[in-house]
This record gives C-alpha cells, structure tokens and sequence, in this order.
C-alpha cells in the first residue's frame, strides 16, 4: 500500500525534528556545558593573569619599601642595642642578667629569686641558621631558683628582649626547692643551658 506523498513529508520532518532535539539534547548541550565551563576558566585565568602583571607592576615598589623598612629596623637596632666587644660580651652579659633579677625580684615580689650558678662556655662564631652567621654566640650553664610564677615571668622578659640580646634555651630541668609558702606558687630549682649572641657592631 503506497503511502500519500504528504504523509511521507510529515513523517520526514516529524524524524528530523526529533533527531535534532536528541542531538541537542545528547551531544549539542554537553558541548555548551563545555564550553560555559571553559569559558569560566578562561574569565578566571584572565583575572588571574591580570593580578600577576598588578603585582610585576607593584614590585619595584615594594623592593623600595622592604629595603627602607630594613634600614628603619638596622638602625632601631642600633640605637636600642649598644654594640660590645667580645672582650665586653660576658661582662656585660652578666651584668644584665643581675639587673634583670633585680628587676624581677621586685616586680614578682620574690626575693627568694637568684642565680645560683651562671657559667659562661666558649664563644662561638658558626651558627646553623642562616641568618646569624657570622654572629658570634656563647653557652652559658645558669641555674635559677624561685616561684614557678617568677621563673615564668623571666622566660617572658626573655622572649622580650629585656637582656637587650637574642638568647635561645636549649632545655629547662624543673626540680622542687623547698615547700611552697602560703598563698605563693611552690619554689622550684631550674638549670637551663642558654645560647647568647653578642649585640652586632654598626
């Protein structure tokens, strides 16, 4: 039975029209998702690119900068920190160290804080950290004893540069010392091995 020419028209294009919408939505919109997430990347490596070529713009600039902050801190550091000799640098080691338990002993309201033992070992002038090479350093052996409060407070002067000096503690060893008075943190007995650099010249 032949089928009416119309028919076979309408057929034809009912085929095209859905081998169209199974190729857009099979092939044709995974494609666009494609290209919308290329499209993403691209926006992205453009802003990216953009920053980078910001930031090549603004490096001579913060070279300049770095450079001036570093002259500043030289010269806080030589204003706050008198150079020595290395002939200076025990004596006036030991002397800042005395003035820094005083100093404790009445901030801490702990007379019972003092330096037992305080042995100064050879000067060193390698150091494994980059940034100090060069700069000579000694051992020192110190043995404290006072409240578990007031030695708190000297590791924190420490940290703070009161000794107007960088020191590194190698360990600390705690033992009691006594029997804790009323009200007061127990006293206790503490050997620390220290490294100390000498203060830099200009």
């Amino acid at each position: 039975m032949d089928i009416p020419t119309p028919l076979k028209i309408l057929v034809a294009l009912c085929f095209i029209i859905l081998t169209g919408f199974c190729f857009y939505f099979v092939d044709w919109q995974k494609k666009l998702a494609e290209k919308k997430e290329l499209n993403i990347t691209l926006s992205d490596k453009i802003r990216e690119h953009e920053q980078q070529l910001k930031l090549a713009q603004e490096l001579p600039l913060e070279k300049k900068r770095n450079e001036e902050l570093n002259r500043e801190v030289s010269g806080m550091i030589c204003e706050l920190f008198t150079p020595e000799s290395e002939g200076d640098f025990v004596p006036t080691y030991i002397a800042d160290m005395e003035k820094l338990v005083e100093y404790i002993q009445v901030k801490m309201n702990d007379q019972q804080f003092l330096i037992t033992v305080l042995n100064p070992g050879s000067t060193v002038t390698e150091s494994e950290d980059e940034c100090l090479k060069g700069c000579p350093k000694r051992k020192f052996q110190i043995q404290l004893c006072g409240r578990y409060n007031t030695i708190v407070n000297f590791l924190q002067q420490l940290g703070a540069l009161k000794l107007k000096r960088l020191v590194t503690i190698d360990r600390i060893l705690l033992s009691p010392s006594g029997t804790a008075a009323a009200g007061h943190s127990p006293t206790l007995s503490v050997t620390m091995p220290m490294t100390a650099y000498m203060r830099p010249g200009q």
